[in-house]
């Protein structure tokens, strides 16, 4: 697939080198299926659409043959919207088996020369898994196929079959001949796991096209083989007004000269004209301090007074604004840390079907968290310091505005609905837009993330154009939205602006009127309308505010919904506190009376159906069944994931009920429930971390279990403890995301590691064993065996599997057959029965009796 280049060595197909090869033309003639299949948040339909490079053209008739060659058309079939049924990110709302049935029908629509199937069937019951591959062979007869497996039954007996060890090839050859010279592929030399180092040797294969090849490798040699990617004023005096140097007394102002011809006039007197030129003179100069630059002696004082006035006012401003803007900074950032804390609360009080909704999904909480609160911050610490201050400018240019002239204010004040209906007009409509914004925004980032969350799948599907193509659509949308926000917005923004200006010209002509009516005084007439603009400015300097208002309120509503936003859950509901010291902790069966179980996200379709299940303590129970059939959602039950059935279908029988040890999973904590379960998934999630950070991981640091010889003790009994002495730094190396790539089955033991240090009450585990070998998964087999062999605590292990090896050993095994339990009973009663366990297993060869099993 070119994922990666070989250091050394070389690889030809056809005789030509890998390197000379067009890499686009190269994954479009290989289809790789890997075991942990992604799908894309598509329909049904349009994932198995995408493995056709022209999948636009593709027909429903194309896709539901595809789906029938997988097994899987009945399955869609019972689903409410068939093949248009959205499969959620990653493909969350399908069991792992759906998936990988998804992708081997998008894989079969493809139909590439070379096909590589990874472990592609592991999460298929036995006898699903049968009729695929007999499917699959039928189909490539005559055409190359790699199948990566530790399956033995997968490989028949012409298969060409290469065994990997180490990096290297220890054994090779048809596995007839391979058996008839007393070579058993699955006989491994033992001392092979031991050697779990990260070299390759230099090796050169020749893959023919008319037999399939099957290589049964370890977990570390996988990776190796499918990675082969200034206004100036002048002042001054005129010579001629100065007589004896003395400068003469300045003319009178009109305005002056106006405003007491109405006083006098109201007054029935008339003002002498020297004293209003000398009133003048001291009111100018009362008012100008530039009127010290016309002193002739004294000025020196003066010039110091209003210089060190300015400077004191300049202090007291920078003071003000510095505390200003530090409470305003510290207010906020304390206001939002709060939203986060109760957001965080709340959202992991929620139950796990929220979660399933695509708008809860882990992206988008992420940015609400983040991103999102810096926005509402910015609105806090900007917007509310200019609207403190435009309200107290209005405040007191209104007052003063009253005493001084009432008539004018009055006015005035009878157009402020007017400028309010604009400036309202021009939120809603930005508001409207960034909503819309936001919209296309995530829609951006989902595109972003769907592309690059598996980047081997996007490649290996050569499905790069797609993804262009489907961002540079959402790309052209969002620039469309941007555009007529733009639009909207400079047209209300004009009209909220010109608003002041219509303002202005009509109390600049009622304040005429007033002057040439003789009702005011100019002097009046002008401070109020002095006032008014100054304040009417200010106030329009905030709307232009109103878009990154808008803006910052659209995407911080998601943080202030999530931090309001009711609980409404089962989470908190119990309050029976379990004690991991008290020897009867869950130490009685579970019991699953009449449950019928609806996952949030698929409300028309049941996973169980009345179950009824009796689960004993301190055993191990394996629960088998077809894929689909409820075998995790027992699991999520038990862990509390969701809650269980609550409505009684049918009066006459006994009510729903799950029980822990005679306890109703209602009345219990769930929190210290979960501390005494340990449960390992099929998909293995490891963190970024160390290996000993991995395995520790849950435990809380004063525990008794973090010790380095129980690390150890938890990695023996998964057979990875050599694996990681040969890691560079040993148990202190980092890997997962950043770190150091490990393969899938190391990293599923790591993970059963994990559950195995926390010392659970209760085990289970969900396909755990998949992408092992057969001596690791022996290894595995026998730990859970010695756990329900040991003396006292003995812990209840429930094993979902389709493997026939993890089910032999079982005390109890239970067959599930959509949502019902249909028999249960030991391994080799069932299989005596000839029922649904036969019929199960029976496909992939003869069942296999407890006598043989134990030689």
């Amino acid at each position: 697939m070119r994922f990666y280049g070989p250091q050394n060595g070389s690889i030809t197909i056809d005789g030509n080198h890998i390197q000379d090869i067009d890499t686009t033309w190269l994954r479009n003639n290989i289809t790789f299926i890997q075991q942990h299949c992604t799908l894309f948040n598509e329909t049904i339909y349009t994932n198995v659409a995408l493995g056709c490079q022209e999948h636009e053209r593709v027909t429903n008739a194309q896709v539901t043959e595809c789906l029938e060659f997988a097994a899987l058309q009945t399955t869609i079939s019972d689903l409410a919207d068939g093949h248009d049924t959205r499969v959620g990110s990653g493909g969350s709302t399908l069991s792992g088996g759906q998936k990988q049935r998804i992708a081997i029908a998008r894989a079969r629509l493809r139909n590439a020369p070379i096909l590589i199937l990874d472990e592609a069937t592991s999460a298929l019951d036995k006898l699903s898994r049968s009729s695929v591959m007999r499917a699959i062979r039928t189909w490539r007869r005559g055409r190359t196929t790699i199948i990566i497996t530790h399956d033995l039954e997968s490989i028949q007996t012409d298969d060409f079959v290469y065994v990997i060890s180490a990096g290297r090839v220890v054994q090779q050859g048809r596995r007839g001949t391979l058996a008839s010279l007393g070579v058993d592929p699955a006989a491994k030399d033992p001392r092979n796991l031991k050697r779990q180092s990260l070299s390759r040797a230099k090796a050169t294969y020749s893959i023919g096209p008319t037999q399939p090849v099957a290589g049964l490798f370890h977990e570390n040699s996988v990776e190796a083989l499918t990675n082969t990617r200034n206004t100036r004023a002048t002042w001054g005096v005129e010579p001629s007004t100065a007589i004896d140097n003395k400068p003469l007394p300045m003319p009178p102002s009109a305005i002056e000269l106006s405003d007491r011809a109405i006083e006098s006039r109201a007054h029935g007197t008339k003002a002498p004209l020297t004293t209003v030129a000398e009133t003048s003179r001291t009111s100018m100069r009362a008012i100008l301090i530039f009127g010290t630059f016309s002193m002739t002696t004294g000025y020196h004082q003066r010039v110091l007074f209003y210089s060190m006035a300015v400077l004191g006012i300049a202090a007291a401003d920078a003071l003000a604004s510095f505390a200003m803007h530090h409470l305003l900074e510290s207010v906020s950032q304390l206001w939002v840390d709060r939203l986060r804390n109760e957001a965080v609360r709340r959202i992991l009080q929620q139950p796990k079907g929220w979660f399933d909704d695509i708008t809860n999904r882990p992206s988008r909480l992420l940015a609400s968290l983040d991103h999102n609160a810096e926005d509402i911050k910015t609105v806090v610490d900007r917007l509310a310091a200019q609207i403190v201050v435009v309200v107290a400018m209005m405040t007191t240019a209104l007052l003063w505005s009253f005493l001084t002239c009432w008539k004018m204010t009055l006015v005035s004040l009878a157009a402020s609905p007017i400028l309010y209906a604009v400036t309202k007009s021009f939120q809603m409509i930005s508001s409207h837009w960034e909503r819309r914004t936001d919209a296309a925004r995530a829609k951006i980032s989902d595109i972003l993330l769907e592309t690059f969350s598996d980047i081997k799948t996007t490649r290996s599907l050569t499905l790069e154009s797609y993804f262009h193509k489907k961002y540079s659509e959402a790309i052209n949308q969002a620039f469309y939205v941007g555009n007529r926000r733009a639009m909207f917005g400079a047209l209300f923004f004009g009209i909220s602006d010109s608003a002041v200006t219509l303002f202005t010209s009509m109390i600049f002509w009622y304040g005429a009127y007033l002057v040439k009516h003789e009702e005011w005084p100019v002097k009046s007439i002008l401070t109020v309308f002095a006032l008014l603009l100054f304040c009417t400015a200010s106030a329009t300097a905030v709307v232009t505010y109103i878009p990154q208002t808008s803006a910052a309120t659209g995407t911080a509503d998601r943080l202030l919904r999530l931090a309001q936003m009711p609980v409404i859950s089962h989470e908190g509901i119990g309050l029976l506190k379990l004690d991991r010291h008290d020897p009867s902790t869950l130490s009685g069966p579970i019991h699953f009376i009449n449950q019928t179980f609806y996952y949030p996200s698929r409300p028309k379709v049941a996973a169980l159906r009345r179950l009824n299940l009796t689960i004993p303590s301190g055993k191990c129970t394996a629960i088998v069944g077809a894929s689909g059939s409820g075998k995790s959602t027992i699991a999520a039950l038990i862990l509390g994931l969701y809650p269980p059935s609550t409505d009684n279908l049918n009066l006459s029988d006994s009510p729903p009920s799950l029980t822990l040890s005679g306890r109703d999973i209602r009345t219990l904590d769930l929190a210290t429930l979960r501390s005494l379960i340990a449960i390992v998934p099929q998909p293995p999630v490891l963190l970024p971390a160390t290996v000993r950070e991995n395995i520790i991981y849950g435990l809380k640091p004063d525990s008794e279990l973090v010790s380095a010889s129980s690390i150890e003790a938890s990695a023996r009994a998964t057979g990875i403890h050599e694996f990681i002495q040969s890691l560079p730094q040993g148990y202190a190396t980092l890997i997962g995301d950043g770190g150091l790539g490990i393969s899938g089955g190391q990293a599923q033991r790591i993970v059963i590691a994990r559950a195995l240090i926390q010392d659970p009450k209760i085990l289970i585990l969900d396909e755990a064993t998949s992408a092992l070998d057969h001596e690791s998964a022996e290894v595995i087999r026998r730990s859970i065996i010695n756990l329900t062999r040991r003396e006292g605590g003995k812990p209840t292990v429930i094993v979902v599997t389709h493997v026939e090896e993890m089910m032999s050993f079982a005390n109890h095994v239970v067959a599930l057959d959509k949502g019902r339990m249909v028999e249960e009973g030991s391994f080799q009663d069932l299989v005596d029965r000839k029922g649904k366990l036969w019929e199960l297993l029976r496909l992939g060869g003869n069942p296999r009796t407890s006598a043989e099993e134990n030689d």
